[in-house]
């Protein structure tokens, strides 16, 4: 009985953070804010973030700080590196 009580506790602290995630995701306003937010929470730095998505570094931080839109084909990189929902990147990505 003890474990069922401990895995329904951890089952549900876990949804709690993911709805936190999710409801911090959406209050962020620009996809740079959006990128930095998942970096840290992933614990990433952005040179290890562009080499999973095969970019140079200070093409990332472009992203990370406003100065460049990625490319349809960066942001599903960007998708896959920092497992954000695409429809999440492409509703940043609307200038």
């Amino acid at each position: 009985m003890r474990a069922a009580n401990a895995m329904k506790h951890y089952h549900h602290q876990k949804l709690s953070a993911i709805t936190l995630i999710k409801t911090r995701a959406s209050e962020l306003k620009t996809l740079g804010e959006l990128l930095r937010f998942y970096r840290r929470l992933y614990g990433k730095t952005q040179k290890e973030v562009a080499q999973d998505m095969h970019i140079s570094y200070q093409q990332y931080q472009k992203y990370e700080y406003d100065i460049l839109i990625p490319r349809q084909v960066n942001r599903a990189r960007l998708s896959h590196a920092l497992d954000i929902a695409p429809e999440l990147i492409n509703a940043h990505c609307i200038a």
